[in-house]
């Protein structure tokens, strides 16, 4: 894959990084990730992420804004109390870049901890969401900690507790 001239328009900075340059960019162009939890961690991941160059998310979240998250949660605003999180965040990052995609889920999609994406990360280490949750590959019986967990052919490693 090439990348276009208004994506080298756009990531120049980061491109005219040694360790990012154009190959660099090229792979976060082509990076799945899957958030799990669109709140105070997992909104500012996904947000800096598109603004990054990555392309293809997956968001899960069965959380609806509320006002006591507007002081900590980056992405929403008045206009999204009672709305999903998972919603929101695929409505505002795909306004950071039209070729953005974003797929939304509504509960924890198990199926999906064991797929094919290049980052998974989770926004909520204490566990708070549903108990269907708390088990996942490599970690039985209790969520990772809040951080990036890489995932290379559908095997997981567990990064222990790195904050983001």
């Amino acid at each position: 894959m090439k990348l276009t001239i208004d994506q080298i328009e756009r990531f120049k900075g980061q491109i005219n990084l040694k360790k990012i340059n154009i190959q660099g960019q090229i792979k976060l162009s082509n990076t799945k990730v899957l958030i799990i939890g669109a709140g105070g961690i997992g909104s500012p991941v996904a947000l800096f992420l598109a603004r990054s160059g990555i392309k293809y998310f997956e968001i899960a979240d069965f959380d609806k804004v509320s006002k006591s998250n507007l002081h900590r949660q980056v992405l929403f605003d008045e206009k999204d109390i009672n709305k999903n999180k998972a919603l929101v965040t695929k409505k505002k990052i795909s306004l950071i870049d039209k070729k953005i995609k974003v797929k939304t889920f509504q509960h924890c999609p198990k199926d999906r901890l064991q797929a094919p994406v290049t980052i998974w990360f989770h926004g909520n280490p204490a566990g708070q969401h549903r108990p269907a949750q708390r088990q996942t590959k490599g970690t039985p019986g209790r969520t990772p900690g809040a951080g990036l967990a890489v995932q290379k052919a559908g095997h997981y490693r567990n990064p222990g507790t790195h904050s983001v």
